[in-house]
């Protein structure tokens, strides 16, 4: 006899098994201030345990203030706005020195990195 699976609560996400074998877990990870929509993120893993472990840590730091929303920005973009923040207080010759170091030596091997 298959083992019945109890229901999750409202809040505790969602999980299924995918046509491959795979699991997924999905869960609400906060409202899009933009929009005011509910945001929410897919979990994935080889077996149930593994997809709902992931998705109850990221649940837990939630509800702990220890969640960090991956960010879509890169180093490049990053230590641009960090040179132009630093330009009012450094001198002409350092604000020069700091955006050629930039341009040769980081952007072209780690300027596209995604920051978390």
């Amino acid at each position: 006899m298959a083992k019945k699976q109890k229901r999750r609560s409202n809040g505790e996400g969602s999980v299924y098994q995918r046509k491959d074998g795979s699991w997924m877990a999905s869960a609400t990870v906060g409202i899009d201030p933009k929009t005011g929509k509910a945001k929410r993120k897919t979990f994935y893993g080889k077996t149930r345990k593994e997809a709902v472990e992931k998705m109850n840590k990221t649940l837990h730091e939630i509800n702990n203030g220890t969640y960090i929303e991956p960010s879509t920005v890169t180093l490049e973009q990053w230590l641009n706005d960090w040179l132009n923040g630093r330009k009012p207080y450094i001198e002409e010759s350092s604000y020069l020195a700091y955006e050629n170091m930039i341009k040769k030596h980081i952007n072209p091997n780690m300027g596209k990195v995604k920051l978390k």
